[in-house]
């Protein structure tokens, strides 16, 4: 789940993992839209599948001069 799209590699990437088999659904949205998260969270059961673990992560870039 992120906010925005996927950027290429980051898709290469995914589509490399379906090929070996890995279910990989990407969900546009904010984490910290309480609503937005519940719909994600939602669609995961809706698909029949268990949700097994959560890693969230976030970074600042800071390389302004």
């Amino acid at each position: 789940m992120g906010r925005g799209k996927p950027r290429t590699a980051a898709t290469d990437r995914i589509q490399e993992m379906r090929q070996k088999g890995a279910v990989i659904t990407v969900v546009s949205g904010d984490v910290s839209i309480m609503s937005e998260l519940r719909s994600a969270v939602a669609a995961i059961g809706d698909s029949g599948l268990t949700l097994k673990a959560v890693v969230h992560c976030a970074g600042e870039l800071n390389d302004a001069a």
